[in-house]
């Protein structure tokens, strides 16, 4: 919503010609399209921040900054913006609502490339796994692999992709990197991201038949990544390999709490089925384990991470807040429990550094407000010119009523109502 004295809300200007170029439409019919929702650029008379925040305060803000893209969704919308590496930055249930994601607007203005990492946010964003272990990305040689020397690659940190398709419904971006691990081995590779916003009947099957979910206020999008080899040869494990991560910042909750189903099958280390050992062991009252699930506090307040590795990983995974009443499910996949997936502990030797995770949450400490939940492909053992995909839909959904909630924690993420509600209470 604009400011008092800077035009009603839902009566936006008509975007100059500059505008519309820096949406990337090239022209009033392509605007028109149904489901394509352009917006302008806030005008140059609202310098001061409005007086709420708020999904449209975003969108303006984010389109007076980078081409951003606007899709609807159920009752609402996702931004898609091509110049922030491929990111869906934020979305919303409601057009007038608040948005689901962090958009670190700082960090939008005015990026610092000399950082460890230019976080814009983001409630999905493509990266490169694994963080640490012999196999790298984010650190260098020689270095202990510790938050200080932490450091985000400049093929993952910045960079546009190039939207090669787009329609009502659906946005195509491409782009070429290459990225080094910390064996010294070159991964020259074409991604491609296809987001799109599902149809109903596609929504109401991944949350599990639930049919009267797409009845409530809603947004989905999906995203299917693609990494191709375009190197002369094959990713293959002595020269250690790369995986798909996909990571979604989301507002956090002083009482939400990130939701982490879980298989019957243990690990071969016989560890827990859900790990919460990455940055120090979080404490009871911030992780509660359940039958098949487990539940980490979500309020960006405390640093910690909690995974899933690949025997006891489930193909889902959520969130809810009970003061927004936001339930989110996340459904990926595949899901290859006969191959080698990455680990994400960190550490210059692992264990089992092909025997890692499926599914991550972590939580952040401030002061940027936000808790992630993340999902890993396989070990990429690529040949020349192979490609692998990896397909992730979210589905946010507002729940007023509690029935309706049990209803959807059993159907979506195959939780108990009565034990999810006596340890999230």
């Amino acid at each position: 919503m604009l400011r008092a004295g800077c035009g009603a809300a839902g009566t936006l200007p008509e975007p100059s010609a500059r505008q519309r170029r820096h949406e990337g439409i090239e022209s009033p019919a392509m605007r028109s399209l149904p489901g394509l929702i352009p917006l302008a650029a806030a005008v140059a008379s609202c310098s001061s921040p409005p007086s709420t925040a708020g999904y449209r305060d975003d969108a303006d803000f984010l389109r007076a900054h980078t081409p951003t893209i606007e899709i609807a969704s159920g009752t609402g919308a996702f931004l898609v913006c091509p110049e922030l590496q491929g990111r869906v930055m934020t979305a919303a249930v409601a057009l007038s609502g608040a948005g689901t994601g962090f958009v670190n607007r700082d960090a939008v203005a005015a990026p610092d490339w000399s950082g460890a990492f230019a976080n814009f946010g983001g409630v999905e964003r493509f990266w490169i796994g694994p963080e640490s272990g012999p196999s790298a990305f984010f650190f260098a040689p020689g270095q202990a692999h510790t938050r200080e020397n932490w450091r985000v690659p400049e093929g993952l940190n910045r960079g546009a992709f190039a939207v090669t398709e787009r329609s009502a419904t659906r946005v195509v971006l491409e782009r070429e990197i290459t990225l080094a691990n910390l064996s010294g081995a070159r991964f020259p590779m074409h991604v491609r991201r296809a987001l799109d916003a599902p149809a109903a009947a596609e929504i109401s099957a991944a949350l599990g038949g639930q049919a009267s979910g797409v009845n409530l206020p809603h947004v989905a999008f999906r995203s299917r990544t693609t990494v191709t080899n375009r190197g002369d040869g094959a990713w293959t494990q002595a020269g250690g390999l790369p995986c798909i991560w996909i990571l979604g910042m989301f507002a956090p909750g002083p009482r939400a709490w990130a939701i982490a189903p879980f298989g019957p099958t243990p690990d071969p280390d016989g560890g827990p089925a859900v790990r919460a050992d990455y940055f120090g062991q979080v404490p009871p009252e911030r992780f509660k384990m359940g039958t098949n699930f487990a539940l980490f506090r979500a309020d960006a307040q405390q640093v910690g991470k909690i995974g899933v590795l690949r025997n006891r990983a489930a193909d889902r995974l959520g969130a809810w807040d009970p003061d927004s009443r936001i339930l989110t499910v996340v459904k990926f996949g595949p899901l290859e429990r006969d191959r080698p997936y990455m680990s994400e502990h960190w550490g210059e030797t692992l264990p089992a550094p092909y025997y890692g995770d499926v599914v991550n949450s972590y939580n952040h400490g401030g002061p940027e407000p936000f808790f992630e939940l993340e999902t890993s492909s396989r070990a990429l053992a690529l040949p020349a010119g192979g490609a692998h995909t990896h397909e992730s839909l979210t589905i946010q959904v507002r729940v007023e009523s509690d029935a309706m909630l049990d209803a959807l924690l059993r159907s979506a993420l195959g939780v108990d109502p009565a034990e999810f509600r006596r340890l999230a209470d």
